[in-house]
């Protein structure tokens, strides 16, 4: 289509084709493609609801021997209970994280594994002293008037009393 002369890595693997390649180019091929969605995504749209519905019990049953979570429902369930209560503070870093990711506050620069680091020492700091403690966010993620990001520059680990104290407020004088 775009008559470049390209290396045969630029074009698909295609068995029924003498070279086994297809005769147009990746990006050729995505742009026809996403084109010819657009012009028939009402015909595609019907196509395939129907195609569902003819064969509804088949993908159901599919999806369910696919997969083996839903095969094996209780030692999944048990398995990530386990591993949630020996790691808490990984458990803590990943909804932390999740919660973060929600509100879009984690910029594509944020030391993740410095973060989870610091959720993993609070459990630690909390373990060894017997008083709960919580990751905070300094600047607090969603506040009233100000909102912070989740990076490593903006946690502290502060006891749970005065994390909780503090609520979703920015402290002035920092």
């Amino acid at each position: 289509m775009c008559k470049v002369e390209q290396s045969l890595e630029k074009f698909h693997n295609c068995k029924s084709f003498p070279l086994g390649k297809a005769y147009t180019c990746k990006v050729c091929a995505k742009l026809k493609s996403i084109s010819w969605n657009a012009e028939n995504k009402a015909r595609k749209a019907l196509a395939g609801k129907k195609h569902y519905e003819e064969n509804k019990e088949a993908y159901i049953k599919r999806a369910v021997e696919a997969n083996w979570q839903g095969k094996n429902r209780e030692k999944t369930n048990l398995r990530a209970k386990q591993h949630r209560e020996s790691n808490p503070g990984e458990n803590r870093a990943r909804v932390a994280q999740r919660r973060a990711m929600k509100i879009k506050a984690t910029p594509p620069w944020a030391d993740l594994e410095q973060i989870q680091r610091i959720y993993v020492l609070c459990a630690k700091v909390s373990e060894r002293t017997g008083v709960l403690h919580h990751v905070d966010h300094i600047i607090p993620l969603k506040g009233k008037n100000v909102c912070g990001l989740h990076v490593e520059k903006n946690l502290r680990i502060i006891p749970a009393k005065m994390n909780l104290e503090k609520s979703n407020k920015y402290p002035t004088g920092y």
